[in-house]
C-alpha cells in the first residue's frame, strides 16, 4: 500500500537499501511492515510491532485496502445487479478515497473470482461482473496440513500433493476445493490428474473444474465418503503438466495450519519460495528452509510455512 521510500540501513542484513512502508489488515488486526529493496534486487521484509513508522499512511489507509473497498461494493452495490469494469473502478475509488490503477482493480477482481465470490459474464465486447447469490461466512472444514512437491528436472513438471482436512462439525463434508498451478484446461485428463483417499482412488470428471485461468485451475474433489463431525481424512494427489519456465503460483483457497513446499531441480539451479499475502504486495520468507538431499545431478529444497490464509499465494521461482 504505502509507497513513500527512503534510503536507510536494512534491519535484516544491515546493508543500505530503499525502504518502503506497508500496512495491511486481516481478521480485525492491523499489521505494519517495512520492505527493504537492495540494489542487487534482493528484498527483505521486517515486521513492525505496536508502532507506526514515520511517513506511513493516513488513518483511512491503515485499516482499509482496495480489496476491502471491493468487498464492500460486492455486498452493498452488486446485490441483484451486474456492473461493468468502469462502474466498479469508479465505486472503488469513491470508497477508497483516491485513484486506483486499472491493474490493481483487475488483480483484485481476479482474486475474488478465485475465491468464488463473483460471477463474470461476457456479452459481445462487454464484460459484466455480479455477486454470487450465496456467500457462506462459516468455515465448514479446516486444512490442517498441506505438502506440495514439484519435480522441475525435465520438460514436464511432476506434482505430488498430500493434504489433511478436518470437518469442523457444522455439517457433513462431501467435497473440498484445491487450486492447481496449471494453465487453462477443459478436462483433468489433459494433465493426467489422479486423486486418492486413504483407501481408494477418487473418481473425477469434467464438472470437478470450478475455474481455469492463465496460471491457475481450481477443482472440487468429491469424497468417496462424507466426513462426519471432527473427522479427518488424508488425500494424495498427483498430476503432470508441461513446464513453462516462469514462476509457479500456488493459490491458497482455504485457511490451513501448516504448509510445506518441496522442489527437485537440476544441480546448479536456484529456487526461491515465498508466501505472497492476500493483498498481493507483501511477501513472507519461509519459517524454515533447507536442502534435504542430493541425487545425481539433482538437488532437493524444502520450505515450510506455519500457516497460510485464504487468498495467499505461494510463489516458486526456479532460476539458473
Amino acid at each position: 500500500m504505502g509507497r513513500k521510500a527512503i534510503q536507510e540501513a536494512c534491519k535484516v542484513c544491515g546493508s543500505l537499501a530503499r525502504r518502503i512502508n506497508y500496512v495491511s489488515s486481516a481478521k480485525g488486526k492491523v499489521y505494519y511492515y517495512t520492505k527493504y529493496v537492495h540494489s542487487n534486487g534482493i528484498t527483505h521484509y521486517y515486521r513492525l510491532r505496536n508502532e507506526l513508522p514515520s511517513g506511513t499512511l493516513s488513518d483511512t489507509e491503515k485499516t482499509f485496502s482496495v480489496f476491502d473497498a471491493l468487498d464492500n461494493i460486492l455486498d452493498v452495490k452488486m446485490k441483484g445487479r451486474e456492473l461493468i469494469f468502469g462502474e466498479i473502478k469508479s465505486l472503488v475509488e469513491k470508497s477508497y478515497g483516491r485513484t486506483v490503477s486499472t491493474a490493481t482493480i483487475y488483480r483484485n477482481l481476479s482474486k475474488m473470482m478465485k475465491l468464488d465470490l463473483i460471477n463474470k459474464r461476457n456479452q459481445g465486447n462487454t464484460v459484466f461482473y455480479s455477486r454470487k447469490l450465496e456467500r457462506s461466512t462459516i468455515e465448514e472444514f479446516k486444512t490442517m496440513r498441506l505438502s506440495i512437491g514439484f519435480d522441475f528436472t525435465g520438460q514436464f513438471t511432476f506434482v505430488t500433493i498430500f493434504v489433511n482436512i478436518k470437518n469442523l462439525g457444522i455439517k457433513l463434508i462431501n467435497s473440498f476445493p484445491i487450486s492447481l498451478p496449471v494453465g487453462v484446461i477443459d478436462s483433468l485428463s489433459q494433465i493426467d490428474f489422479m486423486a486418492f483417499d486413504e483407501t481408494k482412488k477418487i473418481p473425477m470428471n469434467r464438472e470437478s473444474i470450478a475455474y481455469s485461468y492463465a496460471d491457475q485451475t481450481g477443482i472440487s474433489i468429491t469424497l468417496n465418503r462424507p466426513l462426519r463431525k471432527l473427522e479427518e481424512e488424508n488425500f494424495f494427489i498427483n498430476y503432470v503438466h508441461k513446464s513453462e519456465g516462469g514462476p509457479v503460483n500456488v493459490f491458497i483457497p482455504s485457511d490451513l495450519d501448516y504448509l510445506k513446499i518441496i522442489c527437485e531441480v537440476q544441480r546448479g539451479k536456484e529456487v526461491e519460495i515465498k508466501k505472497r499475502l492476500g493483498d498481493g504486495l507483501k511477501e513472507i520468507e519461509p519459517t524454515n528452509r533447507k536442502r534435504t538431499g542430493n541425487e545425481i545431478g539433482h538437488r532437493i529444497i524444502e520450505a515450510e510455512f506455519e500457516n497460510a490464509v485464504r487468498g495467499d499465494t505461494i510463489v516458486v521461482s526456479v532460476g539458473k
